[in-house]
């Protein structure tokens, strides 16, 4: 299982299911960022089966918390 984790406008802190169907707008904001621009890129290069997690986050976040509340 795959564990995103990235900035992202919306959602911060929050640990999303996500596949292939999944809306990154919805789930992430409409705006760009480097956390939307990672889970596209596997949406892209994955099959119709791919599954997996992200937390989106502010710039200023303990990564290593969000990591720990992940596990």
């Amino acid at each position: 299982t795959v564990l995103f984790i990235g900035q992202a406008p919306e959602n911060n802190g929050k640990i999303l299911s996500i596949n292939a169907q999944s809306d990154f707008d919805e789930l992430f904001g409409a705006a760009e960022s480097p956390l939307k621009t990672q889970v596209k890129a596997w949406q892209r290069n994955g099959d119709d089966l791919v599954s997996g997690y992200a937390i989106a986050h502010a710039i200023d976040a303990d990564v290593m918390t969000l990591i720990d509340e992940a596990m």
